[in-house]
């Protein structure tokens, strides 16, 4: 890492603190009809193929995937007060494709899968200090994506063909499936509704979470990034949309606000 990053990092973080809080979401998913862009964070290191993110008072957690051989997959772990840039191998013999990931209840939700389709998976809860995996369970499908509250846990798989709900110690309570799929890359779970940064097609699905029907598709904006902003990780913070399209050296934060209708 760079001193010119460090140095980046703190000042950019250091502003941002000043609009954080406890982090605690107060968005109505159904009055939103649209995103506008506020602002580019630069990370300016190479993050790999980027899956998953995740904002929080203190941290961003990012997962990503080496997709040259021999495949890896990583958790990424960004100081906001001092921009230091913590790297950490998570690779799990043939299970080398984190997922996106959310911070919830005070822990790190992720699944790590075989990198391929229909790849066995294994869905973690992380302490975040540590790094220590506190619960873990198998699953028989890739899980690409991962959301929590406080009753449910919730994937989705290769190409959002299909999402299940778990309950939080791993027994499976419904699965529901899609076609054609909802390609959701990363999505978190706000207020009942779970959001879903739905791939390449630059678009938000918003779903009711007891029962998984799509309610709304929105449409994003184009805006400059070399993928489409919803191409992977996605993190809802203090009111604000986070997503993280691009990969190694060109990945950067791209911050929106929410367009309501109230």
């Amino acid at each position: 890492m760079s001193i010119n990053f460090l140095i980046i990092q703190i000042i950019i973080w250091g502003i941002s603190a000043i609009m954080a809080s406890s982090g605690a979401q107060s968005i109505s998913p159904e009055t939103i009809t649209g995103m506008r862009f506020s602002r580019h964070i630069p990370l300016s290191a190479d993050l790999q193929h980027v899956q998953g993110l995740s904002v929080t008072d203190n941290f961003i957690y990012i997962t990503s995937v080496k997709t040259e051989k021999p495949q890896q997959a990583f958790l990424f772990k960004l100081n906001r007060s001092n921009g230091i840039l913590e790297s950490h191998c998570i690779t799990r013999d043939q299970k080398v494709h984190p997922s996106g990931v959310q911070f919830y209840d005070g822990y790190i939700w992720h699944a790590l899968a075989e990198y391929k389709k229909g790849g066995a998976s294994l869905i973690q809860k992380i302490e975040p200090a540590s790094l220590k995996i506190v619960l873990e369970f198998a699953f028989d499908d890739h899980i690409g994506a991962i959301a929590c509250d406080k009753d449910r846990i919730y994937g989705a798989n290769w190409d959002g063909e299909a999402i299940y709900c778990w309950t939080h110690s791993g027994e499976l309570i419904c699965k529901k499936e899609y076609n054609p799929g909802l390609k959701i890359q990363d999505f978190e779970c706000i207020g009942g509704y779970l959001i879903g940064a739905g791939g390449s097609e630059g678009a938000l699905h918003v779903l009711d979470s007891k029962s998984l029907v799509v309610l709304k598709t929105i449409v994003l904006p184009e805006i400059q990034s070399i993928n489409r902003v919803t191409r992977e990780g996605l993190s809802v913070y203090n009111n604000e949309f986070y997503f993280l399209p691009d990969d190694g050296l060109d990945a950067k934060i791209i911050v929106c606000k929410a367009v309501r209708t109230d």
